[in-house]
């Protein structure tokens, strides 16, 4: 099962629909999660029958800022157990018809509205099958080594967020390429790097899905990388010769 976690900064323009559905159906996903659409209520839909998934949810924008898309497979049989502009929480099943739970997460943007995102959190946690996911823009870093910034500022809410996926029992997924997933797009002294796309994943998850990979792609379109999450990993096909 493949997994595309990516805040795009908008939908709302026709250029943006066509270049995010190039890289869907490029990367063939069986869920795409999609934050900071700017897509107006009904829209979501629209879009993900036209990437030629078969259902979806959809939380519109408000204002000119925020959206949620979330679209699935049929095999998936996803369902919304919760959803915000800031958690979408659902049961379903992985392409072999394991059951899990995956909770796809846009942190708060004001980190003084964010403890709240992790309260919720920890009640879907209550309500998660013991192979559970969270996946998405958590809008936060863990330490210093995960900004890069030519000043040296305080880091907010990092200890508090460790606590949080402490007391959840969940453990990092391990990804590879980028090694930051947002920038500020400022110049000189004010540009700033962060690690802020990122997997957790309970013990359960991670025994029944040993041979996962996520990768981390380059900053492009956005000030988000895109994220991808294989369950397996999908090795490419590699021709050899028979001898005796």
């Amino acid at each position: 099962m493949r997994i595309i976690s990516w805040n795009c900064r908008g939908l709302g323009k026709p250029y943006a629909v066509l270049r995010c559905k190039k890289k869907a159906l490029g990367s063939k996903p069986d869920i795409l999660f999609l934050m900071e659409t700017w897509l107006v209520k009904d829209k979501g839909k629209r879009i993900w029958e036209d990437y030629g998934f078969a259902d979806g949810w959809e939380m519109p924008r408000k204002g000119l800022s925020g959206g949620i898309l979330l679209a699935w497979m049929p095999r998936q049989q996803a369902r919304i157990i919760y959803g915000s502009k800031n958690l979408v929480h659902t049961d379903l099943l992985d392409n072999k018809g394991n059951p899990l739970s995956i909770t796809f997460v846009y942190g708060h943007p004001d980190h003084l509205m964010r403890e709240e995102v992790w309260s919720k959190l920890k009640e879907l946690g209550d309500l998660a099958h013991l192979k559970w996911l969270c996946i998405g823009d958590f809008n936060q870093i863990l330490n210093g080594n995960e900004r890069f910034s030519f000043n040296r500022g305080r880091i907010v809410e990092a200890e508090i967020f460790r606590q949080v996926i402490f007391d959840l029992k969940l453990c990092e997924l391990a990804a590879f390429g980028q090694k930051y997933t947002w920038m500020n797009n400022r110049e000189e002294e004010e540009f700033v790097m962060e690690r802020l796309d990122r997997a957790f994943a309970s013990i359960e998850w991670i025994h029944a899905y040993p041979f996962y990979a996520l990768k981390n792609l380059p900053i492009v379109h956005s000030d988000h990388g895109l994220t991808i999450l294989d369950f397996e990993l999908r090795l490419p096909f590699q021709f050899r010769p028979f001898s005796f």
